[in-house]
């Protein structure tokens, strides 16, 4: 399934050139793993904006993550738990508690483009994968 959401997701990001199998042909399952390369890479390098709250391993392991129950993004449990879609919405719109100002303690990420929202998605779903 999680597979079958990255390939979703992917669509939507940058393009590139198809890799030809030795007939000739399109290799549909090459191109897919590009564009999953390519959208990691880019979740990688926007995930900085997030290393504050979520750490630079998504751990949470900082004062912010401590004192707000942020939570540890490399747990299997987190991971089965938060669908992509689920992880699209909280990014674009922002998630969490409300605080006393009625806004959520994950602002929304409003200055991110749908490719760069999806690709730091697809990123977060990479890091409860070991050697990430």
């Amino acid at each position: 399934m999680r597979t079958l959401l990255f390939g979703i997701a992917l669509l939507f990001t940058t393009s590139c050139a198809a890799t030809s199998t030795p007939t000739g042909k399109a290799d549909p399952n090459a191109e897919v793993e590009v564009r999953q390369a390519q959208a990691v890479a880019m979740g990688k390098e926007l995930w900085g904006r997030c290393k504050f709250c979520h750490g630079e391993d998504g751990k949470a392991q900082t004062t912010y993550g401590a004192e707000h129950a942020v939570p540890d993004f490399t747990t299997q449990s987190w991971q089965r738990s938060r669908p992509y879609d689920e992880l699209v919405e909280s990014i674009t719109h922002g998630c969490g508690p409300r605080t006393a100002d009625g806004s959520t303690t994950m602002p929304p990420q409003e200055k991110l483009t749908d490719e760069e929202v999806q690709a730091l998605a697809v990123f977060i779903l990479t890091l409860g994968q070991s050697g990430t």
